[in-house]
């Protein structure tokens, strides 16, 4: 605590969003809330918002008049941490003789552990409805809460388990109904004409046959199809082909820049940095609505001391979409806020007015015109909505403290995003897998991995890479190694590090997986991006887990992660050491 503010250190994968609750933990107003949050660490759903903890510190901080460090170690993490929501269910489906399917019944139990956990199940038949665009569909979901430890969203809640479960029997149809696997997909792959959910929401664009198809040519799925059920050793290969949603869009968030008298473009960020950078991809949009070169643009993040807006949570895959929005919103203000000052200064209307080269200029004789720096410091002496001395009423109180900070340093560019979000927005995503089983030992080895992603216009390619990558290194862990295991007495877990708990290493993925996207704008954003951060990770588990059934001659374990005791027990003809409805347990 320092002059009455309370000083909040923390890791969280949002920013300005998680301000008014921590500001309530902390028994302080808004204005007397710092909080410095540069870099998140993992998040993946789990510290979406800022835990309670954040909140104990502080309190404890202000009893004894000293800094206070709270810390959770890995140990205790597996215990009060929030792990994903364990689905336990059964689904019919029916197709016509091309393949199209014309009608799911799915039904699920969710264990939410201690807390009721996430909205995992609703979620899962939402994916199933959107994947597959079924003809009738009905869904029934029944959460419990167990004696185990808290649940929570975690990476693609619902729908990424669902993916892995339901893909393989996609490919059981195929060979029923004497189709290739990618056909089937193709023939019921969402378009722009897509619904979605019970209420049959439409979605603002979808191109999944466009995805599997780019998808197909990387991999180059029809020669790899033919090696299926090739033997070398003791080894079989096999290929597969996933896919996975989440819907990504919100709406209703502020965008904040200000042009300066030295010529910058000040860009400021509220989202958080879970090391995609998307904080700053997000921004460029206002970079370009301004022609600004990139080398005259300052990003400013990681604490609501450098004058942050009201921004969506850095979850369920949004960003991209959200924010935006909200930075061309900011952008068009400031626009307008150009012409105006000009057509102020050198007369006519502000629509005889054009902008390039770090100027605002007349149409008729460009030489007419005012610099960037020039008309900041315009906008400092006409002050009101100029220099943001009068924020717009719309625009949230966290805005509105940003812009007090501000006020005056410029031409200050804010706005709501009110723009045109008519129904779902999908996040989309394929990948292609092709693995060997080692009937002998019940070893997966992956050989080859393409993703694909169906996120509308591609922001930052090498950060969409390795949001791809990423994302596929969890599904493999989805696929082959992570699993929760608790005590079926007291309900402790029995995985309480990384020693029970193995994710992906660089053993585990193979030397080079490609990526792609199908790069095609989505019309309700005026960028034209859509999200994609999670059914990237859903897309892999599902190749994976239909890889190794293709590789076992169609045979399905409807578990898991697919660990070699299993495989060796189908092999040898044995029962498998769990029960259909056991759960939790090795």
């Amino acid at each position: 605590w320092e002059n009455g503010k309370c000083i909040v250190h923390s890791g969280c994968q949002s920013l300005t969003a998680a301000l008014p609750s921590l500001a309530r933990q902390c028994g302080v107003e808004l204005a007397d809330l710092v909080y410095i949050n540069e870099y998140c660490g993992g998040g993946f759903g789990s510290k979406g918002t800022v835990s309670q903890t954040a909140g104990i510190a502080a309190r404890l901080s202000r009893k004894i008049n000293r800094p206070v460090m709270l810390r959770v170690s890995r140990h205790e993490e597996f215990y009060i941490g929030s792990a994903r929501g364990t689905l336990q269910g059964r689904v019919r489906m029916g197709f016509r003789a091309d393949g199209k399917v014309t009608a799911i019944d799915f039904s699920v139990v969710q264990d939410g552990g201690a807390n009721g956990g996430f909205q995992d199940a609703g979620d899962a038949a939402a994916a199933l409805s959107i994947i597959y665009q079924p003809t009738a569909m009905r869904y029934r979901g029944i959460p419990v809460v167990t004696n185990t430890t808290p649940r929570g969203p975690q990476r693609g809640p619902g729908q990424n388990q669902i993916a892995s479960a339901v893909e393989p029997l996609i490919d059981s149809a195929a060979r029923k109904l004497g189709l290739d696997p990618l056909e089937i997909r193709k023939i019921n792959a969402v378009d722009n004409d897509g619904k979605v959910g019970g209420n049959q929401i439409p979605v603002t664009s979808a191109y999944m046959s466009n995805a599997l198809d780019r998808g197909a040519e990387l991999f180059d799925w029809e020669q790899k199809r033919q090696r299926s059920g090739d033997r070398n050793g003791s080894k079989v290969y096999g290929v597969g082909v996933g896919q996975a949603y989440h819907d990504c869009g919100r709406t209703g968030y502020d965008g904040l820049l200000v042009l300066t008298p030295d010529g910058k473009l000040h860009l400021h960020s509220g989202v958080g940095n879970l090391g995609t950078y998307s904080y700053v991809s997000t921004t460029r949009p206002a970079a370009e609505i301004l022609k600004c070169d990139w080398g005259s643009c300052v990003v400013h993040q990681g604490t609501n001391t450098r004058h942050l807006p009201s921004a969506s949570t850095q979850t369920g895959s949004n960003t991209s979409w959200t924010m935006t929005r909200t930075n061309y919103v900011a952008a068009m203000d400031a626009l307008g806020k150009l012409k105006e000052i000009a057509a102020m200064d050198l007369g006519g209307a502000p629509e005889d007015y054009d902008i390039g080269d770090h100027k605002v200029f007349s149409k008729e004789n460009p030489e007419q015109s005012l610099t960037y720096a020039e008309a900041a410091q315009r906008a400092i002496e006409l002050g009101g909505k100029f220099s943001g001395e009068e924020p717009p009423e719309e625009i949230h109180e966290i805005t509105k403290l940003a812009v007090a900070g501000i006020a005056g340093t410029g031409l200050v560019g804010v706005a709501k995003d009110t723009l045109r979000m008519d129904g779902d927005v999908p996040a989309l995503a394929c990948g292609f897998a092709g693995v060997e089983v080692d009937l002998e030992t019940g070893e997966v080895e992956l050989l080859d991995y393409v993703a694909v992603a169906d996120c509308g216009t591609v922001l930052h390619p090498q950060g969409l890479g390795q949001q791809l990558k990423g994302a596929t290194v969890w599904g493999i862990g989805m696929a082959l190694y992570e699993r929760q295991i608790y005590d079926p007495q007291n309900g402790l877990p029995g995985n309480i590090g990384f020693e029970q708990c193995k994710p992906a290493t660089y053993l585990d993925v193979p030397s080079t997986m490609q990526w792609s996207a199908v790069d095609i704008a989505d019309p309700q954003n005026p960028v034209g991006s859509r999200g994609i951060g999670e059914p990237p990770m859903g897309a892999a588990a599902a190749a994976i887990v239909c890889a190794i059934s293709d590789a076992l001659d169609g045979h399905v374990f409807k578990r898991t992660p697919i660990v070699p005791d299993m495989i060796i027990n189908h092999i040898a003809g044995r029962e498998q050491s769990n029960q259909p409805l056991q759960i939790h347990t090795a």
